[in-house]
C-alpha cells in the first residue's frame, strides 16, 4: 500500500483538516462517505481486503489494476444498491484513491499513440476459406463447408481470434479432404483453367494459375512457385494444382509469424489482407493487391478502398458474420408449438428474424447513418411474416424485405426490440428477465457484470432460476440482497422492460407473471415507462460507440480488445471517435473507416495478448 495516513486516521482527524484538494484526498473522503446505501469502506473494508458477504478485495483485482477499467466499474455499478450515485468526477476521484492506496500505482488516464499489443498471426476460419474459394474459382465453396468442422473455440462470439483458430492434425486432414473435393468440383465444372478456346492449353494454365495464385497468396506467384506447380500438373493434373494452392500456409494463414520483438507497421499486403478478411470475409481482390504492392494502400487511397469495399455486394458477408457473432444469432430454443405454428414455419420465421437484423445493421453502415441509430431507429426491414409477427399491417411478400417505419404507437425501437435479439432469452421453457437484461449490457454497452464466482451466491442464483416464485418476487429478492443489488440495479430494469415482448419478440398484453403490463422502472437514477424510455437512458450513457468499436476490432484484428480494461485500446478507440465525428455526428461508415485507419489496426506491437 502507499505510505500515507490510513482511512481511519483520516476519518478521526477530518474535522480539523482543510477540505480535500487533490484527487487522492477527495477519493479518500468519498471512499468513507455513506452515499445512502453504505460507503465503499463498509463493503470493501478500511484495508481494502473486502468484507465477508458484502464486497470483494480491492487489492490486485482485475479492474483495480487498470485506471480506465476501475473508473468504468465504479461509474457503471457502484455503490451496491445505488449504481448511479458515484459517476463522473466522483468515480475518477474514488478510483484514484483505490488505485494508489491499495495497489501502489500512479493513477494516470493519459493517452499516447503507441501500440504495444501484437496482432496475432491466425489461420482463416471455415467461412473465410469457403468465401475465398468461391471468389477465386466461382465454385467449390460448398465442399469446404461440408468437410471442415465448425470453429469450436470462439472468443466473445467471434471466430476470428488467433488463439482460438487452432490447426490440429484432425483439422489439417479435414482441410486436405476439403481441398481435394473442392478441386474436383472446380475442374469438373470447367472453372479451372478457364480461358478462351483460342488460347493454347499451356498458356491457359499459366495465366489461370498466376491469376488464382495471386489472389490466394495475396501476391504474385514467384518463378519458383510457378515452376513447381507446372511440374505438379504433369503428375497430378489441374486438380492437384488447386489442392496444392488451397493447402498452402501462404493461403491458409494471415499475417506473418513475427518474432514480435519490436512494434512495426503492417505491410501493404498485410493491410490488404486485414481489410478483406474484416469487410468481405475473404481474400483481397486484384485492386487491393495491386495498390498494396505499389505501396499506395494508405491515407486517402486506403480510405477510398474501405468505402469501396463497404459498397460492394461482398459486404453482405460482414453483415452476416459480424452481426451474428456480435449478437449471437444462433442457439435459439424455440419450437413451433411454442408459437402454435409448424416447425417448418418456425424455421422460416427465425431465418426472417436474422435477416431483419442483418439488413438493418448493413443499411445503417452503408448509408453512414449515426451509429446510435442502431439502437434508436423507428424503422426496420420486414417481410410479410415479420409484419404479421409484429402485429403490423402486411404490405409486402414473404420473399421481399422492405423498410417499414413503425407506427407512432409502436413499442419497437432499434436493434434491442428486434425479434432476433429478444428471442435469445428464451430457454425452451420461459424467458429470463436476467438474460434479457444482460444481453444489451454485454453486446451494446460492454458493461455486463461478470457472473458470480462465490459458490454460495451461484447456488442461490440456480435455486432462484428454478423456483416457482414470480418474476417480480425474484427481482424484489435480488434488490434486497447486498450481494446481488449492485449488478441487478442495471440488469433487472432493462430485462423487465422487455416484458412488453413475448418469447419470440412478438408484442404481448400481459407480463411474465400473467399480470397487466407495467414495464416502468428506474435505470441510473432516471425513470422510464417503457422500452422507448429505457433505450433513451442507455443512449445517454454514451457507451454504445465504444462498445461497438471493441466488438468490431475483435472481429478485425483477431485479439481481445477491451475499452474498459485497456488504456491502449481505450485511447485508440477514443481517437477514432474524434476523427470520425463530424458536426457532432458519428456516422457508422465513417467510424469503421476511422477504426481501420487508426494505429490499432495498422500497427502490430510486441506484446502477445490473445
Amino acid at each position: 500500500m502507499k505510505s500515507v495516513s490510513s482511512p481511519s486516521q483520516t476519518a478521526s482527524s477530518s474535522q480539523n483538516s482543510s477540505l480535500p484538494t487533490t484527487a487522492f484526498e477527495r477519493g479518500r473522503a468519498l471512499y468513507l462517505k455513506d452515499l445512502g446505501v453504505g460507503s465503499c469502506a463498509s463493503c470493501h473494508g478500511l484495508d481494502g481486503k473486502g468484507v465477508a458477504g458484502k464486497g470483494g478485495s480491492l487489492i490486485g483485482c482485475t479492474s483495480c489494476k487498470v485506471p480506465t477499467a476501475l473508473v468504468t466499474k465504479i461509474d457503471a455499478t457502484m455503490p451496491a444498491g445505488g449504481a448511479n450515485l458515484c459517476k463522473g468526477d466522483c468515480a475518477v476521484d474514488t478510483a484514484t484513491y483505490i488505485f494508489e492506496y491499495f495497489n501502489g500505482g500512479n493513477f494516470n488516464l493519459g493517452c499516447n499513440s503507441s501500440i504495444q499489443k501484437a496482432s496475432p498471426m491466425r489461420r482463416l476460419n471455415k467461412t473465410e476459406l469457403a468465401n475465398a474459394v468461391k471468389d477465386v474459382f466461382g465454385r467449390g465453396d460448398n465442399k469446404i463447408i461440408a468437410e471442415l468442422p465448425n470453429e469450436q473455440e470462439v472468443i466473445g462470439g467471434f471466430a476470428t481470434v488467433g488463439s482460438a483458430l487452432t490447426t490440429s492434425r484432425d483439422w489439417s486432414d479435414a482441410l486436405l479432404n476439403a481441398a481435394i473435393n473442392a478441386a474436383d468440383d472446380i475442374v469438373a465444372g470447367g472453372n479451372f483453367p478457364k480461358c478462351a478456346t483460342s488460347v493454347a492449353t499451356q498458356q491457359c494454365f499459366t495465366v489461370a494459375t498466376q491469376a488464382a495464385g495471386k489472389l490466394l497468396f495475396r501476391r504474385p506467384l514467384t518463378t519458383l512457385e510457378m515452376t513447381a506447380l507446372t511440374s505438379l500438373r504433369a503428375k497430378e493434373g489441374d486438380a492437384g494444382v488447386i489442392v496444392s494452392l488451397l493447402t498452402s500456409p501462404k493461403f491458409v494463414f494471415s499475417l506473418a509469424a513475427d518474432n514480435k520483438q519490436t512494434a512495426r507497421n503492417l505491410t501493404g499486403s498485410e493491410q490488404a489482407d486485414r481489410l478483406a478478411l474484416t469487410l468481405w470475409g475473404s481474400v483481397p481482390d486484384n485492386e487491393l493487391i495491386d495498390l498494396a504492392l505499389a505501396n499506395n494502400l494508405k491515407g486517402s487511397v486506403l480510405d477510398q478502398q474501405i468505402t469501396r469495399m463497404i459498397n460492394s455486394p461482398k459486404f453482405e458477408r460482414f453483415a452476416s458474420v459480424f452481426v451474428d457473432a456480435w449478437i449471437g444469432l444462433d442457439g435459439y430454443h424455440l419450437k413451433g408449438s411454442d408459437l402454435k405454428i409448424t416447425d417448418v414455419a418456425l424455421t422460416q420465421l427465425v431465418n426472417d428474424m436474422k435477416t431483419e437484423t442483418r439488413l438493418f445493421v448493413a443499411h445503417i453502415i452503408k448509408n453512414n447513418l449515426p451509429i446510435n441509430e442502431i439502437y434508436t431507429a423507428n424503422y426496420s426491414f420486414l417481410n410479410s411474416r415479420l409484419q404479421a409477427h409484429y402485429g403490423f399491417p402486411v404490405s409486402t411478400s414473404a420473399t421481399e424485405f422492405i423498410k417499414i417505419n413503425f407506427p407512432a404507437n409502436s413499442n419497437r425501437k432499434g436493434l434491442m426490440t428486434q425479434a432476433a435479439v429478444l428471442a435469445k432469452a428464451f430457454d425452451g421453457t420461459k424467458t429470463s428477465v436476467v438474460k434479457r437484461g444482460v444481453l444489451p449490457l454485454e453486446a451494446f454497452t460492454c458493461t455486463a457484470p461478470l457472473p458470480p464466482t462465490n459458490s454460495d451466491i451461484a447456488d442461490q442464483v440456480n435455486d432462484q432460476a428454478n423456483s416457482n416464485a414470480s418474476e417480480k418476487q425474484k427481482m424484489a429478492l435480488r434488490a434486497s440482497k447486498s450481494t446481488c443489488a449492485a449488478c441487478h440495479a442495471a440488469i433487472d430494469p432493462i430485462g423487465w422492460v422487455f416484458s412488453e415482448f413475448g418469447i419470440a419478440g412478438q408484442s404481448v398484453n400481459t407480463d411474465p407473471d400473467g399480470d397487466a403490463l407495467n414495464t416502468s422502472g428506474n435505470l441510473f437514477g432516471k425513470n422510464f415507462l417503457n422500452a422507448h424510455g429505457m433505450v433513451d437512458i442507455l443512449v445517454a450513457e454514451n457507451q454504445f460507440a465504444s462498445c461497438f468499436a471493441s466488438k468490431f476490432l475483435i472481429h478485425s484484428i483477431g485479439r481481445k480488445v477491451s475499452y474498459a480494461n485497456s488504456n491502449e485500446d481505450q485511447c485508440a478507440i477514443n481517437s477514432a471517435i474524434t476523427v470520425a465525428k463530424k458536426n457532432d455526428k458519428l456516422g457508422a461508415r465513417d467510424f469503421i473507416n476511422a477504426l481501420m485507419l487508426s494505429n490499432i489496426s495498422t500497427t502490430t506491437g510486441n506484446i502477445e495478448e490473445l
